[in-house]
């Protein structure tokens, strides 16, 4: 007898067991119908047959074959049990490998590991095709990383573990083990069957999918432990399997048969979709890859939703994944997609769409809290099948495993960087639409890193949406076809807008349509105060006084800081500000999770489509421009990329009012810029404009943001979105930067240079950081550096978790604190657990490491 699962009142499941459940399991993915096709799709064909799905389920059952080994068995053991020289504990994957390659170099006998190699017959397994020895570590790869010979296999340990010891002997343990492998899967061993499939995009795609399986065959919630031999076990895990992947949501055919027709008005309760939401919902099924360029404020996400909606009912799809840049991007949008989620869904088997950020468990509209053992408790105490709906949403790595999800864009970046899970991730996200929502924002990094996960997602047949308001004729470019070449300038800035743009076949093909938005004309105006937080204050508090709500965005939090705290100096309470709690306070990142619930809640209140004209001014940084659907009269910001600008315009005159104050009834803008104009021989880091030494930044590019400086100059009316399509062309098209450059001469275009060059870098590195399916399993390593690959995604630092919860400045409980990246170097990517908070009257200060750190209605700060 072999255990595969122990508890710790000694309690185990018989190692063929599990196996079965897992092999169950995955016999039960293969048989919901996306799934199946998906993997069908890297062996060239629609569909496999019964022996090919009995041979795939046999891969899977071996796939915890390697815990057969004397060491791992007799290591949960008490001591008092070995007399001599007892076994070493071991571990299951290295002494698996040992099993499978010889090694001459190994001074242990090598006979022990091949008379259990000769018991599990596997050499039987080679008729089956080429492919066997890698789709086996494929499976020995469900742990998240691939199996590798190289580091494992010079141990003489790994070979001693397979020595008999005290009335165990892993050979007689293997040959029963394979007698039920046989017995409980004959269809993988019938003569003349076809080989299995040999590509290695199919042993990549394969791996995700054991892993998955390994997953869910090893909750305990569906299977129980087992101890007892059992004949007909394999009957008891199958209908355990079918249960698990039903209640997961994991099996959609019953809930698509009778989900909601994907009609608008049902969807969204509004009256009718607008001409960007027909264009989407009108589409094509077969167009793989569609990209929706539409200004801010026009309806996108409803059209993402409808796209879903569309290629769900066609049985084209079973998931979503909503990738957005930030968290609070995510947070906001969870709560729209989960409203049309539900009425998607029938009412007898609903569904809860999972919010996949990182620190957070929710689903729907109920909050989780972990606790021990992997386990989460929710705060409304679902039943078991309740709580079996939520199981994606209680690690992240299975957020992309839920039906619908809503989550930050590194979470599908994951499935295409070789770090732990990655392969479970890009077969969970397979079954999906991926829609990734202001692709624009996408650095070089990112765009290599999407563009090969997306490679993988087609493979496998999948659909893709992405989004933006502001997307350049270069970006565009390498998004269709993977070109770096942009049309010509004066033929990019006569391409309609909006616009849809289909993949087809081989050609990018476009669908133009109509304005998706209301009309809006800006009046643009540059001031040269974007260093002096007073003028700018009494800016914003001229327009208050007049009634108007007034958004003031700056670049950098330590500038939207300064600004708050002048435009206090200068009016105290003549100049509402934003309140949360009764405290005056802005917007920005830097605030914990449960703060930044209460902000946003209060910005939307303030300034949202229902809110009453008032005279108030909400400052914030970046966090402003995306997700918030917020209306302000008047908008401050300081200058940055044209393409971001766009997107900051969304937040002014959003909606048609007709109580806007006197002389706000038509939107204006104000852009601040240095006094003493842009220069490459000056720093204004400070204020996020310009590159580094190493060419990065907040905005890096200075040529961007010269050609957006004067094109405001030169046009002082701005008609959104008429002329979207011809300023983003104007400030970001190659032709014209280089203009730029011949007019300024050689300093400006060693600006080019420098950043073209951390573009070529960042490419460079995410090229190396990302998973090639086209690399045989056999040949596959991961890195030991794994933690900088994910560091490299550019999110949040150290996760600062309080021992007392202190009391932050809105009167809010505070469990934890992100640090930014900055602050937490040696710390990021590390939980920092018990940090002990000291109180003051409006906040607390705590110390990590050896830095300091104060929070108050500020947000956080480094003292």
């Amino acid at each position: 007898m072999a255990w595969g699962k122990w508890r710790d009142d000694k309690t185990f499941h018989r190692l063929e067991h599990h196996c079965a459940d897992v092999a169950a399991c995955l016999e039960a993915l293969l048989d919901q119908p996306v799934i199946h096709r998906r993997l069908a799709s890297f062996a060239g064909c629609e569909e496999f047959d019964a022996a090919t799905i009995g041979r795939l389920c046999a891969l899977g059952f071996l796939h915890d074959f390697g815990k057969l080994n004397t060491g791992f068995q007799h290591k949960v053991l008490n001591d008092s049990v070995f007399v001599g020289r007892r076994p070493q504990p071991a571990g299951h994957i290295a002494e698996a490998m040992a099993v499978l390659v010889e090694d001459p170099g190994v001074q242990a006998p090598p006979h022990y590991a091949h008379a259990v190699r000769c018991a599990l017959k596997l050499d039987e397994l080679a008729e089956w095709g080429d492919s066997v020895s890698a789709l086996l570590l494929a499976a020995l790869a469900h742990h998240g990383r691939p199996a590798d010979p190289g580091y494992m296999m010079h141990r003489d340990a790994v070979r001693r573990s397979w020595m008999p010891y005290r009335g165990y002997n892993p050979a007689v343990a293997a040959a029963e083990f394979g007698a039920r492998l046989r017995q409980w899967y004959p269809q993988a061993f019938k003569q003349r069957s076809p080989t299995l499939p040999s590509t290695p995009a199919f042993q990549h795609a394969f791996a995700g999918l054991v892993a998955l399986a390994d997953w869910i065959g090893s909750n305990e919630t569906w299977f129980r432990f087992e101890h007892s031999k059992r004949d007909d076990y394999v009957d008891a895990a199958r209908s355990h399997a079918t249960r698990a992947v039903s209640e997961i949501g994991l099996a959609v055919e019953r809930r698509r048969a009778m989900s909601a027709a994907p009609e608008f008005t049902r969807l969204f309760l509004h009256v009718s979709p607008n001409a960007v939401q027909r264009a989407v919902a009108a589409a094509p099924l077969d167009e793989r890859l569609l990209i929706l360029e539409s200004e801010t404020g026009s309806g996108k996400t409803e059209a993402a939703l409808l796209r879903y909606a569309a290629l769900f009912k066609a049985g084209l799809v079973d998931g979503l994944y909503f990738a957005v840049p930030t968290r609070s991007a995510a947070m906001q949008l969870h709560r729209r997609v989960n409203a049309a989620t539900q009425r998607l869904f029938p009412s007898d088997d609903p569904y809860e769409a999972v919010l996949a950020v990182p620190g957070y468990l929710r689903a729907g509209d109920v909050e989780g809290h972990p606790g021990p053992r992997w386990e989460a408790f929710w705060d409304d105490r679902p039943d078991d099948r309740d709580l079996a709906r939520r199981w994606a949403a209680e690690s992240t790595r299975r957020f992309l495993a839920a039906q619908v999800a809503v989550g930050t864009v590194d979470q599908a970046m994951m499935a295409g960087l070789m770090v732990k899970h990655a392969h479970a991730r890009a077969a969970a996200l397979a079954r999906s639409l991926l829609v990734i929502d202001e692709v624009h924002a996408s650095d070089a990094y990112m765009r290599r890193v999407l563009g090969r996960v997306l490679e993988h997602h087609f493979s496998a047949g999948g659909y893709a949406l992405l989004m933006s308001a502001t997307l350049g004729s270069a970006s565009r470019a390498r998004w269709l076809s993977g070109s770096r070449e942009a049309p010509p300038l004066d033929e990019a800035v006569t391409v309609p807008y909006p616009a849809l743009w289909g993949r087809g076949n081989s050609t990018p093909v476009l669908h133009a349509l109509a304005g998706g938005g209301y009309e809006k004309c800006v009046a643009m105006t540059s001031a040269s105060d974007i260093e002096i937080p007073e003028a700018i204050a009494a800016r914003a508090q001229a327009a208050v006084r007049s009634g108007a709500r007034v958004l003031v965005i700056r670049n950098t939090v330590d500038a939207a800081i300064a600004t708050a705290q002048a435009l206090e100096a200068i009016g105290g309470e003549m100049v509402p500000m934003l309140q949360v709690g009764g405290a005056a306070t802005l917007h920005h990142g830097r605030f914990a999770a449960e703060d930044r619930r209460a902000l946003d809640r209060e910005v939307e209140q303030a300034m949202g489509r229902e809110a009453r004209a008032a005279g108030l001014v909400v400052v914030g940084t970046q966090t402003l421009e995306q997700s918030l659907d917020i209306d302000a009269d008047f908008l401050i910001t300081d200058l940055c990329p044209l393409d971001v600008l766009l997107q900051r315009l969304g937040r002014l005159h959003r909606h048609r009012r007709d109580d806007r104050p006197a002389g706000f009834a038509d939107p204006q803008c104000v852009v601040l810029t240095p006094s003493e104009g842009l220069s490459p021989d000056r720093s204004l880091l400070r204020f996020g404009l310009g590159p580094d030494r190493d060419g990065g930044g907040v905005y890096p590019d200075l040529r961007i943001l010269e050609v957006t400086r004067r094109l405001i100059e030169l046009e002082p009316l701005w008609r959104i979105p008429a002329m979207n399509r011809a300023l983003v062309e104007r400030a970001t098209h190659p032709e014209a930067l280089a203009a730029l450059e011949d007019e300024l001469g050689e300093a400006w275009a060693g600006i080019g240079r420098l950043v073209e060059g951390r573009a070529i870098g960042d490419s460079q590195t995410g090229q190396g950081h990302s998973l090639d399916w086209s690399v045989n399993f056999l040949d596959l390593r991961f890195p030991d550096a794994e933690e900088r690959i994910r560091t490299r995604l550019g999110g949040d630092g150290a996760v600062v978790k309080f021992a007392d919860e202190p009391v932050g400045p809105f009167g809010l409980r505070v469990s934890r604190i992100v640090l930014p990246p900055h602050l937490s170097v040696s710390l990021t990517g590390v939980d920092v657990s018990g940090v002990m908070a000291e109180p003051f009257e409006g906040g607390f200060r705590f110390s990590c490491g050896r830095r300091s750190f104060r929070y108050d209605r500020f947000g956080l700060t480094k003292i």
